[in-house]
């Protein structure tokens, strides 16, 4: 089994993002969606941002590495931390971003 990562996962929630906002554009379903409240986009962006800072920071705490590029110099399981509630917070958070944005475009197709 191959568990080779090409592109980082970031960066695929950045693709993501902008492709959303692309079929957001060229559409022709505009105003169908109510729009979020700002707010409300902004607050599940910082909830997202902070899931995904606290979970590098329990990494970097037990001294092991965070790229999915090289999965063999892991030398610790990370059990603490936001690690406590659920097993990937950084994904997690990473996830919030992209519902925050759907939300803030308020068009089905994203």
């Amino acid at each position: 089994m191959n568990l080779e990562t090409k592109i980082p996962p970031p960066a695929i929630c950045f693709i993501y993002a902008l492709l959303m906002y692309i079929s957001a554009q060229v559409s022709a379903l505009d105003g169908i969606l109510p729009h979020f409240p700002i707010l409300l986009s902004v607050v599940l962006m910082v909830f997202g941002t902070a899931f995904g800072v606290l979970g590098v920071w329990a990494f970097r705490r037990a001294r092991t590495t965070v790229s999915p590029f090289n999965p063999e110099q892991t030398e610790h399981f990370v059990s603490d931390g936001m690690y406590r509630f659920g097993c990937n917070p950084m994904y997690a958070g990473m996830g919030c971003w992209p519902v925050a944005w759907a939300g803030y475009l308020a068009h089905p197709l994203p």
